[in-house]
């Protein structure tokens, strides 16, 4: 059996894996698609079907991993077996086993129908059953039995259909109707010897009408969060499209298992779960490596996620690749200083020191444990060490520089100087790896003249020489970082002129300068008392912005990813009561 995933512009694209032997030579359908005989029997049309209709399949590619056929996918393929004694069909298969990255069988969105056109009874029962779902029925609704399904697309005998390009028609697929290929040996990949189809979700979910006798609404499926490359599996209907997050990648000096965890993580791995994805996890918590999840490797990796403060579920949900990710590979972004996703916050006051938010409703937050001796400003740089863990960087009254080693869980290793002499700067900033080499990096703006510095991290701390990056910017009341504002992967400033409000967008190239030097992105700010970076606020993959009003109250001002605010911009969020004579950053 194959797997499918995008061909050119949005049509499937498949890839081999083993062939099977067939007999006699290459049948092909005309160019319209299958033809059934008249005598062929068709799946059953069910009763109590709705008036309305499902609207044509979208494209919605797989980007989750639970290797167990879904209900409507399972209900399709007894449906087809049971319609045509003697054939068979598969579903779901192993993530990552096999070339492609993605596939529908991997989140058991897709059917292998077994038929081979080299014979003629197994032919004739495939193209009457295309032609089924693909014919228009007596209310005049077109492909009317593949939209009640949740049909996405089709694949057979050298050619492909899309419900979301049905104006093309069957199409040839992968260059199968040329002599090169007409050989037994690409039967598999070209779908000689059996039928790929691909649901949507609704169908895929047993949701579609022709299952539930009321018209599904569009579904997205699950969502890929923040810091893992597969989403989570969801039983309950997405009705809302997935905004996609940036690509995570290992950093460069993460062994070749760290790697691959990285490009596993997020895949949903449980008892009866095989394949490479399971290897590498049992290597990771010190197991046999079979590849095959049994009950010994999920007692063992129980007691693997109690060691790591993880809840012992047995199954590799967030949490637990965000652990593995932590112990193994160091992805570029870290993780809060909790270890989690929230978009925290950090504040220090004279009465209450410094205190970890998970959120601006978390108005009493809880006090970080370490040492804030005589700290006057606090910058979250993200992961300065290299651990995937968050760290901190403090600056003291006298002006020297400490970084406190984040663990994870909230506490920190003991202060390491790493500069002195930081009384001349007014305004001390971390954008994260502004210069594009995996370390986060400090920008200071000096008191006495309103000039930027650059001071790239190292392993050790920071580097001994500063690099000016700009001038003037003491007509600068707030200088702060909101991350990647612009979506273009590299981190930017903002700042707030003190004359007008107005904010102005500094546009990080990743190389240690600007790629917009400053650029207008609103106007009257001057009400609020702070303004600061909030991670991902509404968990759309793009950066935010918290301000803090003179009432004690958050407003928010959710990024677009183009360097600009969505709608909705500009709203109260969590609760009133926040502390006015308090400093607060957002913790990455």
């Amino acid at each position: 059996m194959t797997t499918s995933r995008r061909l050119r512009t949005l049509l499937p694209r498949r890839v081999a894996s083993t062939a099977m032997l067939v007999l006699a030579l290459v049948a092909t359908v005309a160019a319209t698609g299958p033809s059934a005989s008249a005598a062929t029997s068709v799946p059953p049309t069910p009763t109590g079907l709705p008036t309305g209709i499902e609207a044509l399949s979208s494209y919605v590619g797989a980007n989750s991993c639970d290797a167990r056929a879904k209900p409507g996918t399972a209900a399709l393929g007894a449906l087809l077996v049971r319609t045509y004694p003697g054939t068979t069909y598969g579903s779901a298969r192993a993530c990552g086993s096999d070339s492609l990255a993605t596939s529908e069988h991997y989140d058991g969105r897709a059917v292998d129908w077994i038929a081979s056109v080299r014979n003629t009874t197994q032919k004739a029962q495939a193209n009457a059953a295309l032609g089924w779902m693909l014919a228009t029925d007596r209310a005049g609704n077109t492909y009317a039995m593949a939209r009640r399904l949740g049909v996405m697309y089709l694949i057979w005998n050298n050619r492909t259909w899309s419900a979301y390009r049905p104006a093309d028609g069957w199409v040839e697929y992968q260059g199968c109707l040329s002599t090169a290929k007409a050989a037994t040996s690409y039967d598999t990949a070209c779908h000689r010897n059996h039928v790929h189809i691909s649901l949507s979700w609704s169908g895929a979910m047993q949701r579609s009408s022709y299952w539930s006798k009321q018209v599904a609404p569009p579904e997205w499926g699950p969502c890929r969060s923040w810091a893992l490359s597969w989403a989570s599996p969801r039983s309950s209907a997405n009705l809302t499209r997935c905004q996609v997050p940036p690509a995570v990648k290992a950093v460069p000096s993460a062994s070749s298992l760290g790697k691959q965890l990285v490009s596993f993580s997020g895949m949903y791995l449980r008892s009866g779960s095989t394949g490479p994805a399971v290897q590498a996890v049992q290597s990771a918590i010190g197991t046999t490596a079979s590849g095959s999840f049994t009950s010994t490797m999920q007692a063992a990796l129980v007691a693997w996620q109690k060691r790591q403060g993880v809840t012992g579920s047995g199954v590799t949900d967030a949490a637990t690749w965000r652990a593995l990710i932590r112990s193994y590979a160091a992805p570029p972004v870290a993780l809060g200083l909790d270890a989690t996703i929230d978009s925290d916050l950090v504040s220090l006051s004279a009465t209450q020191g410094v205190v970890l938010h998970d959120s601006p409703a978390d108005v009493t937050g809880r006090s970080l444990a370490g040492s804030w001796a005589s700290v006057a400003d606090v910058v979250t740089p993200g992961d300065f060490t290299g651990d995937a863990v968050a760290d901190v960087v403090t600056r003291t009254a006298g002006g020297d520089l400490y970084l406190l080693r984040g663990t994870g869980n909230a506490t920190f290793g003991a202060p390491t100087r790493i500069g002195s002499g930081w009384g001349i700067f007014d305004a001390v900033v971390s954008p994260g790896d502004f210069t594009g080499d995996g370390r986060p990096d400090v920008l200071a703006r000096r008191r006495s003249d309103g000039t930027l510095w650059l001071y790239r991290g190292t392993s050790s701390g920071l580097a001994a020489t500063e690099t000016r990056v700009a001038t003037g910017w003491q007509v600068f009341d707030q200088v702060f970082s909101p991350g990647d504002l612009t979506g273009d992967g590299r981190p930017d400033l903002l700042a707030r002129r003190r004359s007008d409000g107005t904010l102005w967008l500094y546009a990080g190239n990743g190389k240690g300068g600007w790629s917009v030097y400053s650029r207008q992105v609103g106007t009257g700010w001057q009400p609020f008392v702070t303004l600061t970076g909030a991670g991902d606020l509404n968990r759309d993959g793009f950066s935010d912005v918290l301000a803090l009003t003179t009432s004690g109250t958050w407003t928010a001002y959710y990024g677009n990813g183009k360097g600009g605010w969505l709608s909705g911009s500009g709203t109260q969020v969590g609760r009133s009561g926040w502390p006015l004579d308090t400093a607060y950053v957002g913790a990455r």
